[in-house]
C-alpha cells in the first residue's frame, strides 16, 4: 500500500500542503496516482533517519537538533515547532528565525535549495554525489488503488503447462 515518491516531490507536497502537522496532505506517486502522507509517518524520518538520502548518511537531525549550534546553522530538525521556528537561531527561546520552508512554495525554499544545489553545499555536509533529485522512497498510502501498468507476464509454471 506505500507509494514509490521522490523524496523531493514528498517533501514539496508537504510544503505547498501548508506544512500541516497533523492533517494529512496530498501527493502523487511516481505513475502519477493520489497518495496521502503525513508529517509524522511520512515526513519526519526523511529527516531524522539514518542512511535515507544516500548510504551511510547521517540523519538531518545528527546535526540540526536542539542544541542548535553555529555549525548547525541554528536549526533544529528534530520536531515540527524546530522546523517552522527556522533556521539562524541563537537558543530554542529565540524569536523565530528565517523560513526554511520557503513560505509554502517549495522551489524557492531553503530546505529546496539545501538538497539540490550541489554547487552550494552548506559547511559541514559532504558532497553529494547520490543527488537527491533521484532519491526515490515508500511512503504515504494510495488513496485510490493503482492501475496495473502492464499486465503480468505469465509464470513459468503456468507457460509450462501450455504445451500442444
Amino acid at each position: 500500500g506505500k507509494c514509490e515518491v521522490r523524496a523531493l516531490d514528498l517533501l514539496g507536497a508537504w510544503v505547498e500542503a501548508g506544512s500541516p502537522e497533523a492533517e494529512v496532505f496530498t501527493f502523487a506517486d511516481v505513475n502519477g496516482n493520489p497518495c496521502e502522507g503525513t508529517f509524522s509517518t511520512d515526513v519526519a524520518p526523511l529527516l531524522g533517519e539514518n542512511n535515507v538520502w544516500f548510504p551511510a548518511s547521517l540523519s538531518c537531525t545528527s546535526c540540526h537538533n536542539s542544541a542548535l549550534t553555529d555549525r548547525s546553522a541554528g536549526l533544529d530538525l528534530t520536531s515540527y515547532a524546530g522546523i517552522l521556528a527556522g533556521s539562524q537561531r541563537a537558543s530554542a527561546d529565540a524569536a523565530n528565525g528565517d523560513n526554511i520552508l520557503g513560505g509554502g512554495t517549495w522551489e524557492n525554499s531553503l530546505l529546496f535549495l539545501t538538497l539540490t544545489q550541489m554547487d552550494s553545499i552548506p559547511d559541514g555536509h559532504p558532497p553529494l554525489t547520490y543527488p537527491a533529485v533521484d532519491l526515490v522512497i515508500y511512503a504515504g498510502a494510495h488513496t485510490v488503488p493503482p492501475t496495473p501498468t502492464e499486465a503480468p507476464a505469465p509464470t513459468e509454471a503456468s507457460s509450462a503447462t501450455a504445451t500442444p
